[in-house]
């Protein structure tokens, strides 16, 4: 906004010292997934237009470096604006109108630039209050721009003025877009000049950057011209050096990519797998059981490998400020040395251990952090060794491992840059190999012994069903918007809004690569920085969004899937979109759990003659309430009362807790392991017993009362038939993945008391896409769902029926349950 306020000047100042700007020295620009960054380095300075363009752009550089060298910088936005924003814009050939007004749903808002195709156009909007209608056709783009050095992604905090001024700057322009209709938008602060795009300027991390001043002292024209194309009147009109021609090709160039890799990570896992079979000291052999273990586990190499791609393609781990780190240890260094071996055709040793070697040293010092190398603790357990023996116990050797390596690393024999891939597209690449197993090769071909199948024994990449972004998006929106407004609408108070937004639950049941999760996570974040204004010092030095993020993560966000492995890629898909410079992995095992979300029993079905009980005449609900059934509970209520009490402090500790520090993370996993072993691990072998009731466990009616003690502990002895149902029951859960929802997500249905929370009890939106299983497919779990869904089931509904009918239960009063 063009406000003209000097209000906390110090302040202002104080905040522009702690914001870090990104150095520009390795490349000209900052562009954070709005374009390709191998389109725009590799590409693009090959192309005639570009080529041709640089004598003008010479001048124009010449021009605002004498522009530059006069100018003194202020926080004062006016002087800021008059004194070199506006020269820049009208050096660049634009025709603008300033302040215009502007109608929006909150009332008339004034952008600080509307910039018009010409004078022509300009003139007929004169003096109107501009609307999508009167902009269509007419204006290329909205602009905003701040005092010197504002920080463009957190907000101020000040009083006087319109509140909208004090507002994230991302926000603001991504607003202005929206009802301004323009595809286009530009801000900045003298400094920092940006483009946003109308499909992605909601997300507020999404944009092209470059360094004006940096870009005027380096004096190179070549640097010089990413500044110049991109943000020129000619770059909004239509030709090969437009930003709509570079954006498409961007994203056409990434789509290519993202195909490629697809098919590449396939053989990956393959070679992968390949490589611990053939490093003979693993001495392992091509068993059922060993080739799981073999594939789990191969999975888990390439997220890690994922992981790090990710992180040093975007500077989380240091590539470029750490020459050790760089040049010595990361996988930036590994990949370059296999693409020179292959280039040259040396083949290496099966057996042999080299690269092995340097992988494991590189996963220790993101596990650990380095001091010496400026590496720091990382954490989340995706590299932690006890979560992984079989990695530390078994070797992939070289021959094989450099192939993987390089599969990963480039398609069609260059680099991928990491950069250029969306979080969800990753994990829906790798969420394709969850469908395969590995198979012994009957003949041996060209040294595969083994290969990779599906259930129909096929090797096609054929891909899950996979909800489009658009409808993920709109989902997110029209389910979570008005939960969240809701949530807000009786807060008095900022800290009263925080704790509302931080307290509205979001469950996916089949949440795979975790698609539903990011959105709904970059959904609530953005909620927060529209509502809540955070200062550089609240977060910490980083964006709010980022800031917001992780809160989110670990407060609002629950996920559930039968497949451990879409658990660990969905943390990982999670951890890519959360991850920031400088901090520890988030916590996040206390939401995201493995198990199956139709197979559970309610802690108020743990009575005594339950299974048998009925209530005005009519079969007993699916899931009861402790006033549903008059029977005494199998367990002692006010045991269970004073665990679930401790248990629902800590699952709120752990969501309250910033994270930002590898102790707090830490304090977060001891609580967890706590609740686990009071609340979960106790009271589970009792609810496993009763759902094992409907898969064949026979237990006599006569023994659940002293059975029931022993289960949970109260009896140390009993006779033999209890520990044989017991283990029974416990085999059955671990094969069918029982998942009893009040023990894993205790804070959901119960109070701070130890309560249950009645009514409100569940979570306040139930999303995802379910599975698509047809009926003939579920014979064995038929017993089962005739039991817990007598009101409904008839024996011949799909798998999807099931799912959106315990959507609806696991809702609390008021939640909602969308479905795909």
């Amino acid at each position: 906004m063009g406000s003209n306020t000097n209000t906390s000047r110090h302040a202002k100042k104080n905040d522009a010292a702690q914001f870090v700007q990104l150095s520009l020295t390795s490349e000209p620009h900052r562009n954070q997934q709005l374009f390709s960054d191998y389109y725009l380095n590799a590409i693009l300075p090959t192309q005639e237009e570009w080529l041709r363009l640089k004598d003008e752009a010479k001048l124009v550089l010449e021009n605002l470096q004498r522009l530059f060298q006069n100018y003194t910088p202020s926080d004062k936005e006016a002087q800021v604006e008059e004194d070199f924003i506006k020269p820049v814009l009208r050096r660049l050939g634009h025709t603008f109108e300033v302040q215009p007004s502007l109608e929006t749903p909150d009332g008339t808002k004034t952008p600080d630039y509307v910039l018009y195709r010409d004078q022509v156009t300009l003139v007929a909007n004169k003096k109107k209050k501009l609307n999508e209608t009167l902009l269509e056709g007419r204006a290329l783009a909205v602009g905003d721009a701040k005092y010197w050095d504002r920080p463009l992604d957190v907000s101020l905090k000040r009083a006087g003025g319109d509140p909208f001024t004090n507002k994230n700057p991302s926000y603001q322009i991504a607003f202005y877009m929206q009802h301004s209709g323009l595809d286009w938008g530009i801000l900045t602060n003298g400094r920092l000049w940006r483009l946003y795009h109308k499909d992605t300027a909601h997300k507020l991390d999404r944009f092209y950057e470059v360094n004006l001043p940096e870009l005027l002292q380096s004096n190179e024209v070549n640097r010089f011209l990413y500044f110049y194309v991109f943000f020129r009147r000619q770059a909004f009109d239509p030709g090969n050096l437009s930003i709509d021609t570079i954006r498409e090709a961007s994203v056409d160039y990434a789509r290519g990519v993202s195909n490629s890799l697809k098919a590449q990570v396939f053989e990956a896992l393959r070679h992968v797998a390949q490589g611990f079979l053939d490093y003979q000291p693993n001495r392992l052999q091509p068993n059922a059981k060993t080739l799981k273990h073999i594939y789990n586990n191969s999975l888990i190499l390439l997220y890690r490998l994922l992981f790090i791609l990710y992180a040093e393609s975007r500077d989380l781990l240091p590539i470029h400020e750490s020459p050790g780190y760089g040049q010595y240890y990361s996988l930036d260094h590994i990949k370059k040395g296999i693409q020179q071996n292959l280039q040259m055709g040396i083949r290496l040793s099966s057996n042999a251990a080299t690269l092995w070697g340097q992988l494991k040293a590189l996963f220790k010092i993101i596990e650990k952090g380095d001091s010496d190398l400026n590496v720091t603790t990382f954490n989340g357990g995706l590299f932690n060794p006890e979560r992984h023996p079989f990695l530390e116990d078994y070797t992939v050797g070289d021959f094989h491992l450099q192939r993987a390596i390089d599969q990963l690393a480039r398609v069609e024999g260059k680099f991928v840059d990491y950069r250029d891939l969306a979080e969800r597209h990753l994990g829906t690449i790798y969420e394709g190999l969850l469908e395969f197993h590995l198979e012994v090769l009957e003949k041996p071909e060209d040294g595969w012994t083994i290969d990779l199948k599906n259930e129909k024994g096929e090797r096609k990449v054929t891909g899950s069903y996979y909800t489009p972004d658009y409808i993920v998006k709109y989902m997110v929106e029209e389910t979570l918007g008005p939960v969240l407004r809701q949530a807000v609408n009786s807060a008095t108070s900022e800290q009263e809004k925080i704790q509302a937004i931080l307290n509205v639950k979001a469950l996916d049941p089949a949440m795979g690569s975790g698609h539903f999760p990011v959105e709904v996570v970059d959904y609530i974040a953005r909620f927060l920085v529209q509502h809540i204004e955070q200062t550089l010092s609240e977060t910490g030095g980083e964006s709010e969004l980022a800031f917001w993020r992780r809160r989110v993560a670990q407060s609002c966000v629950y996920g559930v899937d039968l497949n451990p492995l879409a658990v660990d890629l969905a943390q990982l898909s999670l951890w890519l979109a959360t991850v920031a410079k400088g901090r520890p992995l988030s916590f996040l095992d206390h939401h995201l759990r493995c198990g199956n979300a139709l197979l559970f029993a309610h802690l108020a079905e743990l009575k005594i003659n339950a299974t048998n009980a009925k209530k005005n005449g009519k079969k007993a609900k699916t899931i009861l309430s402790s006033a549903d059934v008059a029977q005494p509970m199998l367990f002692d209520e006010e045991s269970l009362r004073q665990v679930m009490t401790s248990a629902v402090d800590k699952m709120l500790m752990i969501e309250v807790s910033p994270a930002q520090t590898i102790k707090e993370v830490k304090e977060q996993e001891e609580a967890y392991k706590e609740i686990r072993q009071k609340l979960t691990d106790k009271y589970s072998r009792l609810a496993n017993l009763v759902t094992a009731v409907s898969f064949g466990v026979a237990v006599d009616q006569a023994f659940w009362k002293p059975l029931s003690d022993y289960a949970t502990g109260r009896t140390p002895i009993a006779p033999p038939q209890f520990e044989e149902w017991l283990q029974a029951a416990t085999q059955i859960a671990d094969t069918q993945h029982f998942f009893h929802w009040e023990l894993e997500f205790p804070e959901v249905f119960f109070n701070q008391y130890g309560q249950h929370k009645g009514t409100d009890a569940g979570f306040d939106v139930v999303i995802g896409n379910p599975p698509y299983v047809r009926q003939e497919e579920l014979g064995p779990f038929k017993p089962y769902f005739a039991k817990k869904y007598p009101e409904t089931y008839d024996g011949v509904a799909d798998l999807y029926v099931y799912f959106y009918q315990q959507g609806l239960h696991l809702t609390c009063a008021g939640g909602v349950c969308p479905t795909s």
